[in-house]
């Protein structure tokens, strides 16, 4: 019985620690006529690595995105990643989906 025990709580620990290592990013977002600006910023003291997707709206309905991929963004440090809108079509709204995680070495 101390056996299982012992397993279901290492089971659930391991589970539990590997989820809590990602958590969203406070993106900042702005967008501007021909562009659309997302920044991450790194508040902690240590490195963090983040990714995911910069997506933005034209006037006329057509949906452009980029991925936002960087593999270390060391402590107090800014990220960018940008959208350019064609000639006579303007961006209307913009937003950004980043999740990032520490680069812990345990």
């Amino acid at each position: 019985m101390k056996l299982k025990m012992l397993v279901l709580s290492l089971v659930l620990t391991a589970a539990t620690s590997a989820f809590a290592q990602f958590f969203p990013a406070r993106a900042t977002v702005l967008v501007y006529p021909g562009q659309v600006v997302a920044q991450v910023f790194n508040p902690y003291y240590e490195p963090i690595a983040c990714r995911g997707t910069v997506v933005g709206q034209t006037f006329y309905g057509q949906i452009l995105q980029t991925s936002f991929v960087d593999n270390f963004i060391p402590a107090g440090a800014v990220r960018t990643a940008f959208i350019n809108a064609n000639f006579n079509n303007r961006f209307v709204a913009g937003r950004a989906d980043i999740i990032c995680s520490f680069l812990r070495p345990y």
